[in-house]
């Protein structure tokens, strides 16, 4: 027999860093949130105001593996903040172009933070702690958009090496 509860429940997550991400998660509930098959089933939009955070955990927990190495050893890394119109157009480019990889997370006032194993123009070098330190805060700091449009919001992409698969899930 199924029973529901009025209390929330309890954040799973043990990382101190990954906890804030998914913390809202359990005390909003997204509209399509329904149990199937003993599996917790919701929307995965990224405009969703609960479903947000359990985009968020994911790219953080992938960020994190990328920049412990588990991708592949990073010898250099550098980091770009600047326009989002600039990275899509310039810097991305130079990034594929030198045989690169990259991690961008879109900030407030449309601005972007991308980390990528290419040096461009206006990049500063950056140790893989810091680059860690700094996607995981830029990845928490996402949110739903206050005003919902048709247009696509992914706030996190990454390079195709570095890109998160979601197993059996739509991206």
């Amino acid at each position: 027999m199924l029973t529901t509860s009025t209390t929330p429940t309890p954040c799973p997550w043990d990382s101190k860093t990954l906890n804030a991400i998914g913390d809202a998660r359990y005390a909003f509930g997204c509209k399509k949130l329904f149990l199937a098959r003993g599996r917790i089933v919701t929307c995965r939009k990224w405009t969703c105001t609960a479903c947000v955070h359990y985009r968020r955990y994911p790219w953080a927990k992938h960020a994190r593996s990328i920049f412990q190495g588990k991708h592949g050893v990073i010898t250099d890394l550098f980091s770009w903040r600047g326009p989002k119109a600039q990275f899509t157009c310039d810097c991305r480019q130079r990034v594929h172009a030198g045989g690169g990889q990259y991690i961008s997370v879109d900030t407030a006032h449309e601005n972007v933070l991308a980390v990528t194993t290419v040096a461009v123009t206006g990049s500063v070098p950056i140790t893989c702690e810091d680059a860690d330190r700094e996607v995981l805060a830029a990845i928490a700091a996402c949110s739903a958009p206050l005003i919902s449009t048709s247009a696509r919001f992914h706030p996190v992409a990454a390079s195709k090496n570095w890109q998160l698969k979601y197993a059996g899930l739509k991206a």
